[in-house]
């Protein structure tokens, strides 16, 4: 049975990696369905597993398959305007593996998901526009970092909030189907 499990987790990681990577690839107007998938495989799996298959994401974009936004890959990707997005997710992800332990059985409820969620959205902000903020400082810019952070929070913050929301009612339907 202990392989049974063995492949059923590299299985489910390989699944949940290709899953985020489909929905970096989906993008209109530069917004794509990277948040849905991350917050998405937290809600279904668990901040654990969930991390383990970002880092898979992460590490097969470095190593040169075009998992990222627009088939993008390499390392050089962490280090253009994107890169802060792409590492936080990591960040996110352990954020969410500590919420679990501290909560444990608790962790599921709405009263904790929302502002873990606002929490983990701020910290995606926060970190791309530092990438961001250095990206346009290089190429001769004069934008400062709360407007970088800004105009990311005004751009982005309702369409993460209705795939955060959309990704809670998927992985709950989800589930759902899979205790049926």
């Amino acid at each position: 049975m202990k392989n049974g499990n063995k492949i059923k987790n590299i299985t489910m990681t390989a699944l949940g990696t290709v899953f985020l990577a489909v929905c970096s690839w989906i993008s209109v107007g530069g917004i794509t369905l990277q948040t849905l998938a991350i917050f998405f495989l937290i809600y279904y799996f668990g901040g654990k597993r969930a991390t383990a298959i970002i880092s898979v994401y992460l590490l097969m974009g470095a190593l040169g398959l075009p998992v990222f936004s627009g088939f993008g890959s390499g390392i050089g990707w962490f280090f253009g305007p994107t890169g802060g997005f792409l590492l936080c997710f990591l960040l996110v992800g352990g954020l969410h593996v500590l919420a679990e332990h501290i909560f444990k059985s608790n962790f599921m409820r709405w009263y904790l998901k929302i502002p873990l969620a606002v929490i983990s959205v701020l910290i995606c902000y926060f970190c791309g526009a530092i990438s961001m903020y250095f990206y346009y400082l290089q190429n001769g810019s004069s934008l400062s970092f709360s407007g970088v952070f800004l105009s990311n929070l005004l751009f982005f913050g309702l369409f993460d909030a209705a795939k955060i929301v959309f990704a809670h009612f998927m992985a709950k339907y989800m589930k759902r189907i899979k205790k049926a």
